[in-house]
């Protein structure tokens, strides 16, 4: 075999491991904005319904506390939980991450 084919024969081994390797995926949400006030993480008034739906499809009516206005939260990734001890850790290690205020 020459060189050249070894070369080619090492590359592709090279890139077929490269292929199998987990893959790293990045996946970018934003802060919890008012987009009329840019409020980072404000204070809202939510009024919950009954209603039923698919949970991907959740939209959240949110009123700003800050500047009384009403805008729509869309839950991008989620985390779902058995108990409210461990909602509340998840959210506080998330304030932590994305540098916002957790009450």
């Amino acid at each position: 075999m020459d060189a050249e084919m070894k070369s080619l024969l090492e590359r592709g081994v090279s890139a077929v491991e490269r292929l199998a390797e987990d893959p790293v995926i990045h996946m970018e949400t934003a802060p919890p904005v008012c987009p009329n006030c840019d409020r980072k993480n404000p204070v809202v008034r939510v009024e919950e319904s009954s209603a039923t739906g698919l949970l991907g499809e959740f939209v959240i009516q949110c009123h700003c506390q800050h500047c009384d206005y009403v805008f729509y939260g869309i839950p991008i990734q989620w985390n779902c939980v058995k108990t409210t001890s461990q909602a509340s850790e998840i959210l506080k290690e998330r304030a932590e991450l994305s540098g916002y205020e957790h009450s």
